[in-house]
């Protein structure tokens, strides 16, 4: 797995803000702030949480927009493992068990994804266009939180969006 630098990310993604962990609070909307803290306080000091860490009734609110990769392999794909209902919905189709990389105009989403997973960090994007639905919803936002094995290696990507 290869990643941009963050600059080269926010340049190819001019028409939309991103914000890194000491930013997201201020910036986030009401559920992924929720989200957000449950995922900080669950690291109890380390990089990240695991998804051990994490129960589902915890997230009981996120889980329909929610959608969890698992990191795979040497190459270090994301290939999705769980997808919320509503988050197939909105963008037309269900991508459980596909790899991200093979998902059409995927490709800024991986950059930030990627971006993610390498640094070991929250990645907060907003106002992102909406190129792979034919839904109503033009833009969306994106929380991206990563979640570690008992190495500390990031080995799921857990991310929550909110269409508009």
């Amino acid at each position: 797995m290869k990643s941009k630098s963050l600059e080269e990310i926010k340049k190819d993604h001019s028409s939309s803000e991103l914000y890194t962990e000491n930013d997201i609070t201020a910036n986030i909307w009401p559920l992924g702030l929720e989200l957000f803290q449950l995922w900080d306080e669950l690291r109890k000091g380390r990089l990240a949480c695991s998804r051990q860490d994490l129960s589902p009734v915890q997230m009981k609110s996120q889980l329909p927009l929610i959608v969890l990769h698992d990191v795979t392999g040497e190459e270090r794909r994301l290939k999705v493992r769980v997808m919320g209902t509503e988050f197939a919905n909105t963008i037309g189709f269900d991508a459980t068990g596909r790899f991200v990389d093979e998902i059409p105009d995927s490709d800024r989403l991986l950059d930030r994804c990627n971006w993610s997973v390498c640094n070991c960090q929250p990645l907060l994007s907003k106002g992102v266009q909406l190129t792979y639905s034919h839904r109503r919803y033009k833009v969306y936002d994106s929380l991206l939180l990563p979640l570690v094995d008992d190495k500390n290696t990031v080995n799921m990507l857990l991310t929550y969006s909110n269409f508009h």
